[in-house]
């Protein structure tokens, strides 16, 4: 697998199971995620979505934009 810039992101597998952890690596063929300091590999094949979530600089300007002074 590749390294890519490293983002939480919650995996969704095909059984509906959802994981949360941070992208190190993802290929054609597997995506690793780092879940609570361990690299766990996942096959694409039991994928059946990958979704970054927004950092918490993000969701704390969506927050902020939100919130009346």
């Amino acid at each position: 697998p590749t390294p890519i810039e490293q983002r939480e992101t919650e995996l969704t597998l095909k059984d509906g199971q959802k994981v949360t952890g941070v992208l190190i690596a993802q290929d054609a063929e597997s995506v690793i995620l780092n879940i609570q300091g361990v690299n766990t590999t996942f096959a694409m094949n039991q994928v059946a979505r990958l979704a970054e979530l927004p950092t918490v600089e993000e969701r704390y300007q969506r927050f902020r934009a939100n919130t009346p002074d």
